[in-house]
């Protein structure tokens, strides 16, 4: 579903933030009430530019001066930025790569716990929970990595969010509205 008015927040934000006129946690204020949105574009790409370059949880700046995008990244936001104005639909499937690391992190706390516990009873189990918690990690880490290149391969990847070439050539030649 297209919900105009949250592309054009987005859309607006991520112009601001791109171009150094707002910090990334002003950033992060003005797209606080998108996260839940039922356009499946802004949810994703919100999702996807926060984690990217809001992450910071001792730092606010802005992407200028030493922090200025570099040249790919700068593609990827005039990429969302021209895809937030079209009304296309997010045709690009959820992301695996996002629901793993849920599930690593719900799997982790639990497993940091247990390792206190068997800490206390000794060194040869704890040194077999760290051993098969490190496999763990192997396999999850394999696994993602291959859900994500999987993922990547179902579309154009380097047009994303665009499914495919044709699409964003086709919005990059429309006129471009105030």
């Amino acid at each position: 579903m297209v919900i105009c008015d949250h592309r054009t927040a987005l859309k607006e934000a991520l112009q601001a933030m791109a171009t150094g006129r707002i910090t990334t946690d002003e950033f992060l204020d003005r797209t606080e009430n998108l996260e839940l949105s039922n356009d499946s574009a802004v949810s994703t790409l919100l999702e996807h530019f926060a984690e990217r370059y809001c992450d910071d949880d001792f730092f606010s700046y802005r992407l200028k001066g030493r922090n200025r995008l570099p040249r790919d990244a700068r593609r990827e936001f005039a990429r969302a930025i021209l895809f937030l104005r079209s009304d296309r639909p997010y045709e690009w499937p959820p992301d695996p790569a996002s629901a793993l690391g849920m599930l690593a992190a719900v799997v982790f706390v639990p497993g940091l716990l247990a390792s206190m516990h068997f800490a206390m009873s000794g060194p040869l189990a704890l040194g077999l929970l760290i051993f098969a918690f490190t496999i763990g990690a192997v396999c999850l880490g394999i696994r993602v990595a291959n859900e994500e290149t999987d993922w990547q391969s179902q579309g154009d990847f380097a047009v994303w969010p665009y499914f495919r070439q044709s699409d964003c050539d086709a919005d990059a030649r429309l006129p471009r509205a105030a």
